[in-house]
């Protein structure tokens, strides 16, 4: 029995939150090993040549993207090469990757905010509420009962929101222009740029390539999920479903994180951490099925 486009579409999201989600422990086992320049260097390195085998296994060729399509492809991987970077950082920083996730829970309030802006669309009541939820939820995230403004937030809540602000407008752009986009050109291309910039840091650092086998291993498994099955799988779904339902399942990733760094790492986030990352989750869903259900609200009046 063939599958229908729209649910093809929800398992190829579900299947992308749920890489980026492990992909995440693996880079933060990584991470607590090794410094963010070696980081960088190895895990997009392995993930070029992940990338490299999968468009020759697929027989592709970057230059049969040309005009339109060519810079569309070359924008995104730019904005979600400068995301991804932000969101290592970030996970650098942070204790638990658990809450990273939970805070990059607010892309959705941006892409509601720039498709208002740029493609002309409009909110309602129910999209408003699911954004001062996830908002809530964000604060209660960053609450510390020893208050200052010296530490209002947590530290790398800054670089999440960035990375999601760059991610946000990357979906847009995916958006509008979908048919133009090609998922293992685009992830190449953006894995390319990531390298390329890693090796040029690290050429102007005192670092070295003295790495574990054991980081290794946790790169190359994490890499791969990231820098390749995310990407290919997350626009794979843009093809079948439209960007906010897309939204709605990877914010799933969120649970996945959290089970798997209470599984890897034996951590758990804070009770607060906990409420309030769940809020993001119920805030996104409010957001990306708030004009659905006003519609279906307004075809009963109708009736």
């Amino acid at each position: 029995m063939p599958i229908k486009p729209r649910n093809k579409g929800y398992l190829f999201a579900l299947g992308a939150s749920f890489a980026l989600a492990n992909s995440f422990v693996f880079s933060k086992a990584a991470l607590l090993e090794i410094q963010m320049l070696q980081f960088g260097v190895c895990w997009f390195g392995m993930g070029l040549v992940w990338n490299s085998i999968y468009i020759i296994y697929r027989k592709r060729k970057l230059s049969t993207i040309r005009g339109k399509g060519l810079w569309v492809n070359i924008v995104i991987a730019v904005l979600e090469a400068l995301a991804t970077g932000l969101f290592y950082i970030a996970i650098d920083k942070m204790e638990n990757p658990a809450i990273v996730s939970f805070i990059g829970n607010i892309g959705p309030i941006f892409v509601t905010i720039l498709g208002i802006t740029l493609l002309k669309e409009r909110f309602n009541r129910i999209e408003i509420a699911g954004i001062l939820v996830t908002l809530g939820g964000l604060f209660l995230i960053n609450y510390n009962p020893s208050f200052t403004w010296e530490n209002l937030f947590l530290e790398g809540t800054v670089y999440v929101v960035l990375a999601s602000f760059f991610f946000s407008i990357a979906a847009i752009i995916a958006r509008k222009y979908n048919k133009y986009i090609e998922g293992s050109e685009l992830s190449f291309v953006r894995v390319l740029l990531l390298f390329v910039s890693f090796v040029i840091l690290f050429l102007f650092s005192s670092a070295d390539l003295e790495i574990s086998s054991r980081a290794l291993i946790n790169m190359s498994i994490g890499s791969i999920l990231e820098t390749l099955i995310t990407i290919v799988l997350a626009y794979e779904a843009f093809k079948y479903i439209e960007a906010t339902r897309n939204s709605l399942v990877l914010s799933t990733r969120s649970l996945f994180v959290l089970l798997s760094a209470y599984l890897y790492f034996h951590i758990f986030p804070d009770t607060f951490q906990v409420i309030g990352g769940m809020l993001t989750i119920f805030g996104v869903v409010a957001i990306t099925t708030g004009k659905m259900l006003m519609k279906k609200k307004g075809a009963k009046k109708i009736a």
